[in-house]
């Protein structure tokens, strides 16, 4: 969560949501960037190399000597990767998809003029991280408050702040375990379907979303009751009460 507190941002849900992400560097330079949507991962056929790629780290790398630039760290590998390598191609193709005013040569990414370091590279990332669900969206606010508490406690109270955090760690662990098997038993057309239900979204707005949205408006919908959506689908005579899905 540091590297998301490095820099001033709009990086909220509500952000996450309307896919406009907003930060500024420490020399004033104003970047906006997207996140992938779920038609990205569906049409994209390098989808999958991208976010590997932004997933990578340096214990991955057989040999760092056949890397063109020297790295000392996760960071520094995701950015050279992407400025020259066998896959830079493919990472350059989606960072102009995703970032306003970017552009690139042979030895550096920029926006703009703005030449983008390890750590501004790295917030994009772990953004795109967050929107993908594989990294959770850090409530602020709530850190702020937690961290000034915790610097009001004795050692003997933080550790016991600290055992608290982790069985309440592990009892969400096993919520989320538990809700996540639930929804495997679903197909991805089957959630999109359901959405369609709940909230008359079209498919053209359910495909333009990111993933932390799309999961996020699901879980609003609570139990679906998905023999009344196979019902719905197959146009047994309710089709009238779904006009949308036929746009």
């Amino acid at each position: 969560m540091e590297i998301l507190q490095s820099f001033k941002s709009n990086l909220n849900r509500l952000a996450l949501i309307n896919n406009n992400i907003v930060f500024r560097t420490e020399d004033n330079t104003t970047i906006r960037f997207k996140t992938p949507t779920l038609e990205d991962s569906i049409n994209e056929l390098d989808f999958d190399t991208f976010i590997a790629i932004l997933g990578v780290e340096i214990k991955d790398i057989k040999s760092k000597q056949s890397l063109l630039f020297k790295v000392e760290n996760n960071e520094e590998l995701r950015l050279a990767l992407s400025i020259k390598s066998e896959y830079s191609d493919i990472m350059q193709h989606f960072l102009y998809k995703y970032i306003e005013n970017f552009r690139h040569d042979d030895y550096r990414l920029y926006v703009g003029e703005h030449a983008l370091n390890s750590k501004e590279f790295d917030f994009i990332v772990q953004v795109i991280m967050i929107s993908l669900n594989r990294n959770e969206l850090p409530d602020f606010d709530e850190a702020k408050k937690l961290e000034e508490e915790r610097a009001k406690m004795s050692e003997a109270q933080r550790k016991l702040q600290d055992r608290k955090k982790e069985v309440e760690k592990k009892l969400q662990k096993a919520k989320e375990s538990k809700s996540q098997k639930a929804t495997n038993n679903l197909t991805l057309e089957q959630i999109i379907l359901a959405l369609q239900v709940e909230f008359t979204f079209s498919l053209e707005t359910i495909l333009s979303m990111n993933f932390h949205t799309f999961t996020w408006y699901y879980s609003f919908i609570g139990v679906i009751d998905m023999h009344h959506v196979h019902r719905v689908a197959a146009g047994n005579g309710l089709m009238k009460n779904y006009k949308y899905f036929l746009k």
